[in-house]
């Protein structure tokens, strides 16, 4: 036998023995990182922007050039003054995208965190000993609640061509809801339940709470070499100074979320006093396991009293109580598809079933997967025999009362519009526009119509009022990132980088095809869902 043959015996014996190799190894749990390697991976843009945005937006060369200048510095240190003029006493310093969630008038703040302390935070995060502070926490924690509870939402690093966040997305079927199929033979109740406003109701102090544990937290609450205290400073600086709520929008903030989190695994393990049970937690989302309705009952009040101690609450509305754990283990959007296999005729008979869709179930996943297959097959047309105004305003009004779906929806219309003539492109257009223009907070879908414009000549941008549009409409040229964030807290050479560096690629932007690839917006396998 050849030296490489045993060097291939050798390394199937060691892929045997720890059960993966390169087909099963998709993804690498955050956990298993050292310092530098999350360093890397928190400073990537993808990292830093989870919301979905058009590809020629991208903030990663102002990441990296300020990571090279803020290296290991503190906040004062970045601040021309921090004694009188500091981060928190600016109400702006992030720049916020509004989301509207429901067509009317309920909406959630994404954030663009001021990318100078975004990559200030991450380097403190991931100073050696930091990252060995708080990744030994997460895995104590973790070791010995894992009989009784189990997290499976700790951000994950792709190991093959999938992006992380689909990495992320896709591990729902199968660390969740596969996970509660095979324990749902051992119990005889399960109870669904949520956090509300999750994000917007962490209380910053709890993050030491979490890392160093309350007592020593509260002793030494004043010391700055806690990195607990140096992540609850940083986080006040971002929003004016309060400590209720973290920014959304980025897999730093999911990543200590979790922390939070698993702290509440924790005192609940411990003041948990029945012993038959199953928790299988995604970020705010609970799956409860349990013998009986009784027992179900014991576990909902102890996790409730136990939030409520960190500020935090139980959506009532969103707590299901159910016997038929077959069922209720699966979302209900998925048994809906379920009953509804055959769908697939004309393509308006095709998207009048993903409004009804929507309209059962807004904003599931399962309303993103069916857009997929349906522009899979609206992508392949060169010519079209259905109305197609009448597709263009069903698709819109999905996007109007399904939120989630806005980049979906843009890369159909984007086909569709590609079929119409100038005239009746501009005339169609200006009737989305002034629909979606009748609700509040549409930042998200003024940057999406925006991309349907880029590249078709038969249409004239309107005027977006959202700055990201305003930036891109000055194709990287002029931009200003005044517009974003604010900068006259910081040093100079910092407020350089910030004015100077463009978060337009203008590669792409210059590239950019009039129809919206496939590739630009998804993340699913067929596999999934």
């Amino acid at each position: 036998m050849n030296n490489k043959s045993k060097i291939r015996k050798k390394k199937s014996k060691v892929d045997k023995l720890s059960g993966q190799n390169n087909r099963t190894m998709k993804s690498q749990s955050i956990l298993k990182l050292n310092s530098t390697d999350a360093r890397l991976f928190f400073l990537k843009n993808e990292s830093y922007c989870n919301i979905e945005l058009p590809e020629y937006i991208n903030f990663q060369r102002i990441l990296k050039s300020l990571s090279n200048e803020i290296a290991e510095k503190n906040l004062n240190e970045i601040c021309h003054n921090y004694k009188t003029d500091k981060p928190s006493e600016y109400e702006d310093v992030n720049h916020t995208l509004l989301s509207n969630k429901d067509g009317r008038f309920s909406w959630r703040p994404l954030k663009l965190i001021h990318p100078a302390l975004y990559v200030l935070l991450v380097h403190q995060i991931t100073n050696n000993n930091n990252w060995s502070t708080i990744i030994n926490r997460l895995t104590r924690i973790s070791i010995r609640i894992r009989t009784h509870i189990e997290c499976k939402s700790l951000p994950k690093i792709s190991l093959t061509s999938e992006s992380d966040k689909a990495v992320q997305v896709n591990s729902w079927w199968q660390e969740i809801e596969q996970a509660s199929l095979k324990i749902s033979i051992e119990f005889g109740c399960i109870i669904h339940a949520d956090i509300t406003d999750c994000y917007g109701s962490i209380y910053t102090h709890s993050i030491p709470w979490a890392i160093h544990g309350k007592k020593l937290a509260k002793e030494k609450r004043k010391d700055s070499s806690l990195i607990g205290n140096t992540i609850d400073s940083i986080l006040q600086n971002m929003a004016y100074g309060q400590t209720n709520g973290i920014p959304q929008g980025t897999v730093l903030m999911d990543f200590l979320a979790e922390m939070v989190l698993s702290y509440v695994d924790l005192i609940c393990y411990t003041e948990l006093k029945i012993s038959n049970y199953k928790i299988i937690r995604y970020r705010d989302d609970y799956r409860i396991f349990t013998q009986s309705e009784v027992d179900g009952l014991t576990v909902l009040k102890v996790l409730t009293e136990v939030l409520a101690g960190l500020g935090m609450k139980l959506n009532a509305s969103k707590t299901v109580i159910s016997t038929n754990l077959i069922k209720d283990s699966i979302k209900p959007d998925k048994w809906f598809l379920l009953d509804n296999t055959v769908r697939h005729r004309g393509l308006q008979k095709q998207l009048m079933f993903i409004h009804k869709l929507s309209g059962f179930y807004p904003n599931s996943g399962s309303i993103k997967k069916e857009l997929l297959e349906f522009y899979k097959r609206l992508h392949k047309r060169k010519y079209m025999n259905e109305d197609i105004s009448v597709l263009i305003f069903i698709a819109s009004d999905i996007a109007y009362r399904n939120p989630s779906t806005y980049a979906n929806i843009a890369e159909i219309l984007s086909k569709f519009i590609c079929f119409l003539d100038n005239n009746d492109k501009s005339d169609i257009f200006n009737k989305i526009t002034k629909r979606f223009g009748s609700i509040p907070n549409t930042g998200l879908i003024d940057i999406w119509l925006q991309r349907i414009t880029v590249a078709n000549d038969g249409l004239s941008p309107p005027s977006f009022k959202e700055p990201l549009c305003t930036i891109v409409a000055a194709k990287g040229l002029t931009e200003d990132n005044r517009l974003l964030w604010e900068l006259d807290w910081l040093q100079q050479k910092f407020q350089n980088i910030l004015k100077t560096t463009s978060i337009i690629d203008a590669e792409k932007l210059s590239d950019i095809k009039q129809v919206i690839d496939i590739n630009e917006i998804s993340l699913f396998e067929d596999r999934y869902y």
